[in-house]
């Protein structure tokens, strides 16, 4: 998870330095499992009846319903899951605003009767509190449910010191699950939704690029996904000639050309990457050594 936990930074610091705000590992998630449902429109396909017969039911639109813990004066938990309408027809940052808009109506007791009808599919995060491993339970009306545990080192390595974890680069480990119904999901299918959400929080599908554009996103010189290079940049002069200016004229000389000085003949012209050949001296006056024989020669 080292990477989700670089690009949060990264966006973080952005949002810090612009318009303000933070991200969480929850919006994250929760957007990753919107995009790999839209990339399996059978998970978001639910059981129903209608004339009391088993109908498959597949929703025009994929309604995320967020589990929001609250906690009352009295100090009593109550669970509300209010939904995200066409989460996905949202990119990241407009998905971010309804997220929070849900939860800021939640917290201040506003949320109206739409926003509770109509989920096809939950999330709900109960590592925030600790717990390694979840296994919720399915709401009738929808089609799966995924549960997000909490982001800590494997169990083996928890009392090990940071220098020693680095070293050994170990890495801190989520453990996602799915609870959906086995009458109109099988488990293969449930299987490559989880991994197609690992990817795509792993970066290995590129999401937060795709959704993040324009001269100035976060991750534009941010953390690169396994396997990616970064392309180098191209120069501006890059596919045009530059003009070589004349050496005998006074300033600088341009450190890069493809053409010969002003006033040389092609012949002496020097090619680019090679220095001028010194002339041989032969002539009037030249001394010219030559190599004795060997005695073999002779």
């Amino acid at each position: 998870m080292k990477l989700l936990f670089d690009n949060r930074i990264v966006i973080n610091n952005h949002l810090k330095r612009a318009r303000g705000g933070k991200i969480s590992f929850t919006h994250l998630i929760g957007f990753a499992m919107v995009q790999a449902i839209k990339a399996m429109p059978s998970m978001n396909h639910s059981f129903g009846e209608k004339d009391g017969k088993p109908t498959l039911v597949k929703p025009p639109h994929v309604n995320l319903g967020l589990a929001i813990d609250l906690v009352k004066p009295n100090g009593d938990r109550q669970l509300v899951v209010a939904a995200i309408k066409k989460a996905e027809t949202l990119n990241f940052f407009e998905f971010w605003q309804a997220y929070e808009d849900i939860v800021r109506r939640a917290r201040d007791n506003k949320l109206t009767m739409d926003d509770f009808t109509g989920v096809t599919v939950s999330l709900t995060n109960p590592g925030g509190l600790g717990t390694v491993h979840s296994v919720p339970r399915l709401m009738p009306g929808q089609s799966v449910i995924m549960g997000v545990g909490s982001m800590d080192y494997p169990a083996e390595f928890q009392g090990t010191s940071q220098d020693t974890l680095n070293k050994l680069g170990v890495s801190k480990v989520m453990t996602l699950t799915s609870t959906y119904d086995h009458r109109v999901i099988q488990g293969a299918a449930s299987g490559e939704f989880l991994r197609q959400v690992a990817n795509l929080l792993l970066g290995r599908e590129r999401l937060l690029r795709r959704h993040l554009r324009g001269p100035a996103h976060p991750l534009r010189a941010g953390p690169l996904a396994p396997g990616h290079r970064r392309q180098p940049r191209r120069r501006r002069h890059q596919g045009r000639p530059r003009l070589r200016a004349d050496p005998l004229l006074p300033g600088p000389r341009p450190r890069h050309g493809r053409h010969r000085p002003a006033g040389v003949p092609p012949a002496q012209a020097p090619r680019p990457g090679h220095r001028r050949a010194r002339p041989h001296p032969v002539g009037p006056g030249a001394r010219v050594r030559r190599r004795p024989a060997s005695p073999a020669s002779r």
